[in-house]
């Protein structure tokens, strides 16, 4: 397992090398990229050499993978010391297991009020299309320990909004919650955590064909509304709170 520490040095590392990378002279690309595969292990398939870092695509794809070891790391710590211990029974795994997330998972019942409307509202929320079609196998609901206090009501203009993410990333996420990816491009308006008000385009996200969706609760405030893309956006308009595409 690569250390953590290692995994967000290099991201930060990429972040910065995807900010000034016109300015890199041949040299100094050729030196950070060979720093960066003495840190990170790949397998060459029987070429001699990597690729050099000196172009946004490929910067991309190490990016990804990183955010990919962050999430592992995170599920092989929550996980590690219990592997070690073999005298605990499968119901006392579990319970570890659980008690590692630091929330309240509650199944709901398929004939509760709040299973129905919620499945009403995926079923009206997404946009017709012959290759979509969800079918919702089960609903959790999540209670994250202390999150409820941090949530920050007073924003207003609350909405229920899609997040979807790879089966990989949700120990992360329960554990943890939602954090800004590292992603130094193609994120439509600069870096944040990225909700949809159409399930279809948060399922787009996950990489199973059974995956699974948040639904939360957002305060998204004073809205900025952008009309374009604006990959290299920091910040909302001083007087903003949030961001959104029309």
């Amino acid at each position: 397992m690569v250390p953590q520490a290692n995994i967000w040095c290099i991201k930060r590392y990429l972040d910065l090398n995807y900010e000034l990378r016109t300015g890199l002279s041949a040299e100094v690309v050729q030196k950070a990229s060979e720093e960066f595969y003495s840190l990170i292990p790949h397998a060459n398939h029987g070429k001699t050499k990597f690729p050099l870092l000196d172009n946004p695509n490929i910067i991309d794809s190490k990016a990804s993978i990183l955010n990919t070891l962050a999430d592992i790391e995170i599920a092989n710590r929550s996980i590690g010391d219990m592997i070690l211990q073999t005298d605990l029974s499968r119901q006392d795994v579990i319970s570890r297991y659980y008690e590692k997330l630091n929330c309240e998972i509650t199944v709901l019942d398929h004939y509760s009020e709040t299973f129905k409307l919620i499945e009403q509202y995926a079923q009206t929320n997404q946009r017709v299309s012959e290759d979509f079609k969800l079918d919702i196998i089960d609903i959790f609901e999540i209670n994250r320990i202390e999150e409820a206090e941090r949530f920050n009501r007073k924003l207003g203009n609350i909405q229920l909004l899609w997040h979807g993410s790879r089966t990989v990333n949700f120990v992360g996420i329960l554990s943890q919650g939602l954090h800004i990816p590292e992603k130094p491009r193609d994120l439509w308006f600069g870096k944040g955590v990225y909700f949809a008000d159409t399930v279809c385009l948060s399922a787009s996200y996950c990489d199973e064909e059974d995956s699974m969706l948040l639904l939360c609760e957002v305060a998204l405030g004073n809205i900025d509304r952008k009309s374009n893309l604006d990959f290299e956006l920091i910040q909302p308009d001083e007087t903003k709170d949030s961001v959104k595409g029309k």
